[in-house]
């Protein structure tokens, strides 16, 4: 169920970007956080998650990361 909405909320935020509109999304799946799978990109390319945050391990900011790139084509919410 929750690999249903990770990816249901990936084709949502991809949908809206692709629109034009500014999207962010945040995983908060603290067992095995997914959702950067559903844009084609691995755990590496993200030193800090959620779960980092909640455990004071750094700030909001660097939770926050940019994918527009991911996306298989250009859109204009970026």
């Amino acid at each position: 169920m929750i690999a249903q909405k990770c990816s249901l909320i990936a084709q949502i935020a991809a949908l809206l970007a692709a629109a034009g509109m500014r999207i962010c999304v945040l995983d908060m799946d603290v067992e095995a956080p997914s959702l950067h799978g559903w844009f084609g990109l691995n755990g590496s390319q993200f030193p800090f998650t959620f779960n980092d945050y909640i455990a004071g391990h750094c700030e909001l900011k660097q939770i926050v990361y940019e994918v527009t790139g991911a996306l298989k084509k250009t859109v204009p919410g970026q």
